[in-house]
């Protein structure tokens, strides 16, 4: 190989390393908004006001892969002031975060974990109980999954999580396991809704909303905050308790 191509070489795997693997601020920013957006109501729903570092943040970028290490300040319940580190991962798609884990101090805000579904029978066929079976949610119990005319109507049973918003935000998070891991944007739209065991006994529904099909796309194609999911959905109810 000759010094000029040593140096086309070195040249192109520097490119290679610029683009793909040195983080920007389009990605920095919008990792960094995700994340402060999460932990903000996950602290303000304790009664907690947070500070967030001034110049203590650290990012890594691996593709569309990011992540953000920084930490926050807030005084506790006995007016300790606290300084928990905060690590957040997340892909980054035309300015857009949608992060995937967030980490405050040893609590985790958000872990995602999406099952592989196995949803053929030994026929090749698929029946509607098999595939409730396969398709697991995020967070909670899939009730029941009805398909018809192109919409699929969803009903889960989820656990009240942390905060208000927390649990509000398990059933959006639910939406994007259902696109990513199981293919639902191929329905025209998407009704979901979700009920839990009160503290009375009783079970009642929590929320519901319909997720349209441009906006089931969207998430395919990760150019949609998960979070935010609520600013995008139609109909949308949520229980007096978690508003």
């Amino acid at each position: 190989m000759t010094l000029e191509q040593l140096n086309q070489l070195k040249a192109a795997i520097d490119d290679e390393i610029r683009i793909n693997h040195t983080p920007d601020n389009v990605g920095k920013e919008a990792i960094l908004d995700a994340t402060k957006d999460i932990v903000e109501k996950a602290f303000a729903d304790r009664g907690i006001t947070v500070s967030w570092a001034w110049v203590d943040y650290k990012y890594t970028k691996d593709w569309d892969s990011y992540t953000l290490a920084t930490h926050i300040d807030y005084y506790d319940a006995s007016s300790t002031k606290v300084k928990p580190d905060v690590y957040a991962e997340g892909n980054v798609v035309d300015g857009i975060c949608n992060l995937t884990f967030v980490q405050v101090g040893d609590e985790v805000l958000l872990s995602p974990s999406f099952p592989v579904p196995n949803t053929t029978t030994g026929t090749g066929e698929t029946t509607e109980s098999q595939q409730e079976e396969a398709i697991s949610l995020q967070y909670g119990e899939l009730l029941s999954l009805h398909e018809q005319d192109g919409i699929a109507v969803v009903k889960a049973k989820i656990a009240p999580s942390f905060s208000n918003s927390a649990t509000v935000s398990q059933n959006y998070y639910n939406i994007e396991a259902l696109v990513k891991k199981h293919g639902f944007d191929k329905y025209d739209e998407v009704q979901y809704w979700a009920v839990a065991d009160m503290t009375d006994g009783s079970e009642q529904k929590l929320i519901s909303f319909t997720v349209p099909h441009d906006v089931l796309t969207k998430i395919a194609a990760g150019k949609l905050a998960i979070n935010q999911l609520g600013s995008y959905v139609t109909d949308l109810w949520v229980h007096q308790s978690l508003r």
